[in-house]
């Protein structure tokens, strides 16, 4: 069964979401290279990592859970056949695994997950 493995937060500045979500949670963020994006890591006080702040690109967007799949592409094609859409395609996280991005058939936003320690 599908489970939440992480989550991104859109911010329109990082030094203020930091002292929010730090003051809030606890959290602790570390900025990381990321493909065509600025994006810091979330770690609870223990140290897990649990998502992210994601530089905001647009004024609707909204926070994104993702849900690990089996197979990404599989899943992207039954996104399509469901009437969803797909927003972001396969995306490779380097000796991680796989995202998308996609809308479900109400509007929702919804990120796909793949663990795969040999994406490139």
């Amino acid at each position: 069964m599908p489970q939440e493995v992480h989550f991104d937060i859109p911010i329109n500045e990082s030094e203020r979401a930091e002292k929010f979500y730090g003051g809030l949670f606890g959290w602790s963020f570390k900025k990381v290279p990321a493909p065509n994006m600025e994006y810091w890591v979330i770690r609870a006080p223990e140290g897990d990592a649990l998502g992210g702040l994601i530089q905001r690109s647009g004024t609707d967007q909204s926070s994104i859970n993702y849900y690990t799949v089996d197979s990404i592409d599989d899943a992207l094609a039954k996104v399509g056949e469901l009437g969803g859409k797909v927003l972001v395609g396969k995306t490779a996280i380097p000796y991680v695994g796989y995202n998308a991005q996609c809308v479900d058939t109400e509007g929702n936003s919804l990120g796909l997950w793949q663990n795969d320690k040999e994406a490139r």
